[in-house]
């Protein structure tokens, strides 16, 4: 069962103090969004899957992973060994350290979107919580806004993600006066946004590497970000 008293004492009052009056605030997933985690994931796979043996030929590259959604392409190519390696890759301190920007230009899109009304407050990440103290140092070394990073509880399976999420985002919009605006690259959040209709909730979805393009939800990438917020402010206003 989910535990609703879960939300950090620390980082979700420091988020609605740097809300301010900001009458849009955006909150950020980090993975495929802001961090191009998928090419470090798939090249681990695929020497961890060699030294058990697995047979080469049957084993996903990049592009079947990003055509695929993501690295459970390599579980759906039959190497047992996926779930193990996968997991003690998501809680590497070093696994999740000097991961490159989507976008190089992605710093300078948030700041000008804070100077355009916009500011980030928070990073709300399916990283587990292990991995908090090297994503907060690169975050920082690549000028990125210095704002609190929400990782996964380790006692939330990744199956809870998406409602974790939910009444985090609920939580902190119901103690600004502005409109949240969570960014991310998961069309279920999106969707679970959607259905709740919070009245100062609303969502936006990241185009990113393994977001697929089937869909119907209103989208951005890093270029068109700002833009994307401009219409959102212009419809709740």
């Amino acid at each position: 069962m989910f535990n609703p008293n879960l939300l950090s004492p620390i980082q979700v009052p420091r988020s609605i103090e740097l809300a301010g009056n900001a009458k849009l605030v955006t909150i950020l997933d980090l993975d495929e969004m802001v961090f191009n985690t998928v090419a470090k994931h798939v090249r681990i796979l695929r020497l961890a899957a060699r030294m058990s043996h697995a047979e080469e030929n049957r084993l996903p590259t990049l592009d079947d992973t990003l055509k695929s959604g993501g690295t459970k392409a390599f579980k759906t190519a039959g190497w047992k060994n996926y779930d193990q390696v996968n997991e003690v890759m998501r809680n590497s301190p070093h696994f999740n350290h000097h991961i490159p920007l989507i976008d190089e230009n992605t710093p300078a899109i948030l700041a000008q979107a804070a100077k355009a009304g916009f500011p980030t407050i928070m990073y709300l990440t399916t990283r587990p919580q292990s991995v908090e103290p090297v994503t907060q140092t690169d975050l920082a070394r690549l000028n990125l806004p210095d704002v609190p990073v929400l990782a996964r509880p380790d006692h939330i399976d990744l199956s809870q993600t998406t409602e974790w999420k939910l009444k985090t985002l609920i939580t902190v919009a119901d103690r600004i006066p502005g409109t949240v605006v969570m960014v991310d690259d998961s069309i279920s959040l999106i969707r679970a946004i959607s259905e709740k209709s919070h009245p100062k909730l609303r969502s936006l979805l990241f185009q990113g590497p393994i977001t697929p393009t089937e869909h119907a939800e209103t989208s951005t990438t890093w270029p068109t970000f700002i833009q994307s917020l401009h219409q959102i402010a212009a419809s709740i206003s």
